[in-house]
């Protein structure tokens, strides 16, 4: 019981951040103790903690607080940097509000034992409620993309006629960008573009980190595009929004399949 306690009291008190950092991703935790309290997390180092007091920026004359430098660490990205320095030091960069950008050179251990399962436990909470929100926010995001692509097409039809198919031709030539901007979203080609494209190419550790994700992403993605007996909600779906049918379109932009004799069809079927 009392470990459940101490957990669920480090995950409400420390809070995380994912940093890029040089190519190599970075947990970092903070927490107020009497000061500000980093723990670092990589899966290519061990967990190691480091501390940051009032008393040591007033005496290296930054005029900045502890609490000014964890709002920074929570809301900054790029502008976020440090390193680990021999004897056992982190120096630690950040762009502060004023414009000037601060330095601190901060001694650190390893984090061993209890704590450190305590803190890791926070960390692995962390990350799940993360995943839970990312992945409901793209399922909202997928439905949104699919009725604008609804919304698009009859946008698309409203503009043929009135005359409007030439302008927006001339907007959108074969090969330009907007063209492919009218391109109808399918979540399981967009997938595996995205995997195409983050296929680092540089002989980093964080390449070799993702590596096996993205191959497991690969077989999740081969997978989608198996036969599969079409249920009767399946069937529905597909009478309501037969432009959206993935298995019959040589191209998928709205400009290609929708020619001026099947929308003349299609207004007339109306």
């Amino acid at each position: 019981m009392s470990r459940r306690v101490d957990s669920e009291h480090l995950d409400t008190h420390i809070k995380w951040r994912l940093f890029d950092i040089k190519n190599e991703l970075y947990f970092v935790g903070m927490r107020s103790d009497d000061g500000l309290v980093l723990y670092i997390y990589s899966p290519f180092q061990d967990l190691v903690q480091t501390k940051i007091t009032d008393d040591q920026l007033h005496k290296a004359k930054y005029q900045f607080s502890t609490k000014e430098a964890m709002d920074l660490l929570l809301t900054q990205g790029n502008d976020v940097d440090f390193s680990f320095q021999q004897d056992n030091v982190l120096q630690l960069g950040l762009l502060l509000h004023s414009g000037m950008r601060a330095t601190l050179e901060l001694p650190y251990n390893k984090v061993h034992s209890v704590e450190r399962y305590d803190v890791m436990s926070s960390l692995s909470f962390w990350q799940m409620r993360s995943i839970l929100a990312l992945t409901s926010m793209n399922e909202e995001l997928q439905k949104m993309l699919v009725e604008k692509d609804s919304a698009i097409e009859f946008l698309g039809y409203t503009a043929k006629e009135y005359g409007g198919s030439r302008l927006i031709r001339r907007w959108a030539p074969i090969g330009s960008q907007n063209y492919e901007t009218l391109t109808k979203f399918k979540p399981g080609v967009w997938k595996k573009s995205w995997v195409e494209k983050n296929r680092w190419k540089t002989k980093s550790r964080r390449a070799a980190l993702l590596a096996n994700d993205l191959e497991v992403l690969d077989q999740v993605e081969q997978a989608d595009y198996r036969p599969k007996t079409p249920t009767p909600e399946d069937t529905v779906a597909e009478e309501a929004h037969e432009e959206f049918r993935e298995d019959s379109q040589v191209t998928d932009s709205f400009l290609a399949t929708l020619s001026d004799a099947e929308f003349s069809d299609k207004i007339n079927s109306q």
